[in-house]
């Protein structure tokens, strides 16, 4: 961990700095995403909300990954709050935003999210979603054998061309 208090000053004037131009897009959303997340890290979960509700508000008209990001980080601010049913409603549209195929960590880490949220509010599937391998839902041919999902390696008796998308 760095100086948290000049992290902060940079990311505020950042955010100063964008507004002044005439389509500050992906650069204010990055730094209400950056400011949010140092908020949280430092507890001051009020102000870390702030920021990241104005990155989902900003993220609207973005590309779908960054889309994805701004929710992601809003449900680990209403997971620290507590409030496990606002941080799994945010994690829906974090979800249904992000392509497994195309950034597989970044989805990865989301479904980890949601798994989180699920242990937290007590519920039963948290070990299931940890071990599940799926494309967003969509299954794949050949099924993938892999648990954790994402590794380098083939399994027995498949080939390179046997792979899935995510590489198992």
């Amino acid at each position: 961990r760095g100086d948290d208090q000049s992290a902060l000053e940079h990311f505020e004037r950042g955010i100063e700095a964008v507004r002044t131009l005439t389509h500050p897009g992906l650069a204010v959303i990055q730094q209400h995403l950056n400011l949010g997340r140092i908020l949280l890290g430092r507890n001051e979960l009020a102000a870390a909300s702030r920021h990241l509700e104005q990155a989902v508000a900003l993220a609207t008209t973005a590309p779908a990954g960054v889309q994805a990001r701004a929710w992601e980080a809003l449900a680990h601010a209403e997971l620290a709050r507590g409030d496990t049913a606002a941080a799994e409603r945010a994690l829906e549209p974090a979800l249904a935003h992000w392509d497994p195929t195309d950034e597989p960590l970044m989805y990865a880490a989301t479904r980890l999210t949601q798994a989180r949220v699920h242990a937290a509010a007590g519920q039963p599937d948290t070990e299931a979603l940890l071990t599940e391998h799926s494309l967003g839902g969509k299954s794949h041919n050949p099924p993938c054998p892999s648990t954790p999902p994402f590794t380098t390696t083939n399994p027995p008796g498949r080939s390179e061309a046997d792979r899935c998308p995510h590489r198992c």
